[in-house]
Parts: C-alpha cells; structure tokens; sequence
C-alpha cells in the first residue's frame, strides 16, 4: 500500500478577470508545472471559479439557463470534470416579469493525481479549464441573450510525497 506523507512543494496560480464565456468553446483559466523526475509523488489539484450568468429582463414563457464543464486536464488528457448550471429565476421565485438577474457560482474541483507514482515519473502541466458551454436564451415576448463570464480563479497544485513499502 502506498502512503502519502508530506507535501513537498506548492505551485499555484490565480487570475482576477472578467473573461466572456462563449459558447461551444474552450477556455484555459489556469495551468501549473511540476517537476516529478526526482521522486514518486502524488499530486492534489485544487481549484476555485467564480462565475456569473446574466440574464436580461423581460417577460417570459420560459427561463433560460447557462451550463459549463470545467476540467483538469494533465498534459492535455482530462482527469477529472465537474459540470455546474445557472438558471434564470432560480433566486426570486416569481419567474412572470423578472428584473435583470445575475446568477453568481463557485465552482470548486479536487483531485488527488496518483498517476506519477505508479508510471514514469516527468515533468507534468495541469490546466483548468471551463469547455461545453451552452447558453439558452429565455423564451418570451421579446429576443435577449444570456451571457456568462468568468471572475477570480485559484488553482494550486500540492506535491506530495509517496512512500512504497519494499
């Protein structure tokens, strides 16, 4: 059985933006390297987004919402995924005649990487990012348009080292 010990070293990297989601595309928010040649480690990937969906005022059959994968990737591989969703109306309970309504979200992701400890131990880029995005606009009298943006993002990298008994 392999045993986590201490953590050998901290990579972090935050952004403070205002960044459009659009939809169907990709966005790389964060990466971070490590450097895993020396010893076998496991590495625990932590991230943060802040985002936001707004959607214009007007009266409406249906409420539109805003939907976002966000991804670890390691080298360009997904590890892990988490999916999160806006929706309109969500927090004023009365849908019928809503003023303009921002839905704000954090979305946080852990993963523990396990995968230098048990292969070739290199140098490895993790990156987060948001990918999927789809935004359906609300159904009603008059056409708007759903928007979403990304805020603050935090995503740390912590190696940490394993110990395998002999």
């Amino acid at each position: 059985m392999v045993r986590f010990t201490k953590v050998k070293k901290v990579v972090n990297d935050e952004k403070f933006f205002t960044k459009a989601l659009i939809e169907g595309s990709s966005i790389e928010l964060a990466r971070v390297k490590l450097d895993l040649r020396r010893e076998k480690a496991g590495v625990l990937l932590l991230g943060t987004v802040n985002w936001r969906a707004t959607f214009p005022s007007t009266a409406f059959d249906t409420g539109g919402w805003a939907e976002v994968t966000f991804e670890l990737l390691r080298d360009g591989a997904v590890i892990y995924r988490i999916h999160q969703s806006a929706v309109q109306g969500e927090n004023i309970g009365n849908l019928s005649s809503p003023p303009i309504q921002t839905v704000f979200r954090i979305t946080t992701l852990r993963h523990f990487d396990t995968a230098s400890v048990f292969g070739k131990p290199e140098k490895v880029r993790y990156a987060l990012r948001a990918t999927n995005i789809i935004m359906i606009d609300p159904i009603g009298d008059t056409p708007v348009v759903v928007t979403a943006h990304i805020g603050a993002v935090t995503f740390t990298a912590q190696e940490i080292e394993a110990s395998i008994p002999e």
